[in-house]
């Protein structure tokens, strides 16, 4: 019985250990089958997402590529558009920015790499401004300054201005005394490489933008030259500002090209002269200035009076300026010194007009210190 017991109980045993492992089978083959379904979906939603990558991917070169070329028609329409507004000015482009040729026969990419080699002294002063901004004026105040007395320069003011000196430029600036009083409405990276090293005072002039595009407007219609002449109506010439397609480009641009300057050389001095607060307190400006080139503030306010724009006007008109303004403009003098006042730009600017451009001014001069000067005066 004893044996036919162990052989039941081993028996049972040997079932049992075949059942366990029947079930151990089953569960480890269950196990593998779910590891590869899931390996398989985990596959196929790899596949899925690189196929819907590859198919997005394919969808971004495609709207890209539509971009690209919808870029380049817009770019081409605005050229056009440009060029047919623009009529017989003669203009250049350089770096995306046009710049009237005022009928000199040379190629103004040489002409400002030659200006960017100039030999600097160390008691040059350069002004830099958009034209219109009062280039003119701040140019017999800094030279009463420089010489201490209230008397106009003998010298024209485009006699100074660098980009209108042509390929002899070097030697016509050489033949200047010093200090020389310089000037350019060229951006402020064209001027001359040697003015980091040398660490020139430059005086940079900022006007209320509204005022300046209506006395560019004003200035350019009064030129007598067909090559530098526009013949656009006031709206023609908006359009064109709003482009950056006129000559000298978008008033933003240049303003923002002088604080980008003055960040990445914060060793160069550098003065801002505001016009509207010229206009508003003059011998103070000025007293400023002086301090700013190192010269007494004795005359501050005699050379305030003498420079004001009515008795300046007068007697440039009759003078220096008499010659240029007949050569050049078709009424004279009174086309170069104009009217010299703040807020102008009232009786040009329709109300869409301002609008534009105030949304044009706030995109593009977002976060600008120089934006900030000019702020309280476009409103």
């Amino acid at each position: 019985m004893e044996n036919d017991t162990n052989h039941r109980v081993s028996a049972l045993d040997n079932d049992k250990n075949h059942q366990m492992s029947a079930l151990e089978k089953d569960k480890n083959h269950t196990v593998l089958t779910m590891e590869n379904e899931k390996n398989h979906r985990v596959l196929a939603m790899e596949n899925g997402k690189k196929s819907r990558l590859s198919a997005m991917e394919n969808d971004n070169k495609l709207v890209s590529a539509m971009e690209t070329e919808e870029n380049k028609c817009c770019s081409q329409t605005t050229e056009n558009r440009s060029k047919k507004l623009l009529g017989g000015m003669l203009v250049q482009k350089i770096d995306g920015v046009n710049y009237l040729k005022f009928d000199l026969g040379f190629d103004l990419v040489h002409l400002l790499n030659l200006i960017l080699g100039l030999r600097v002294r160390e008691d040059d002063v350069i002004s830099i401004g958009f034209p219109r901004s009062g280039n003119h004026w701040t140019f017999e105040i800094v030279s009463m300054i420089l010489s201490q007395t209230t008397d106009f320069e003998k010298d024209h003011f485009y006699s100074r201005l660098l980009e209108y000196l042509g390929n002899e430029v070097a030697a016509n600036v050489e033949k200047i005394p010093s200090p020389r009083n310089l000037a350019t409405h060229c951006r402020i990276q064209n001027i001359p490489e040697e003015a980091i090293e040398k660490r020139t005072k430059l005086i940079y002039i900022l006007r209320n933008p509204k005022d300046v595009l209506v006395s560019l407007y004003k200035f350019t219609t009064s030129l007598s030259h067909g090559a530098s002449n526009f013949a656009g109506t006031w709206d023609e010439f908006f359009e064109l500002q709003m482009l950056g397609e006129f000559p000298w480009g978008h008033w933003c641009d240049h303003v923002l090209a002088t604080e980008a300057y003055q960040n990445e050389h914060k060793e160069c001095p550098i003065f801002m002269l505001v016009y509207e607060k010229m206009k508003e307190n003059p011998a103070e400006e000025i007293e400023k200035l002086c301090q700013f080139l190192g010269k007494p503030s004795t005359l501050a306010r005699q050379i305030a009076e003498r420079t004001q724009f009515s008795s300046m006007k007068s007697e440039l008109g009759r003078t220096k300026m008499s010659i240029q303004g007949e050569n050049h403009f078709k009424n004279g003098p009174d086309d170069i010194l104009r009217k010299g006042v703040v807020g102008d730009w009232k009786n040009w600017f329709t109300v869409s007009q301002n609008e534009a451009f105030n949304q044009l001014f706030e995109r593009k001069m977002i976060n600008s210190k120089l934006g900030e000067l000019m702020r309280e005066y476009i409103k």
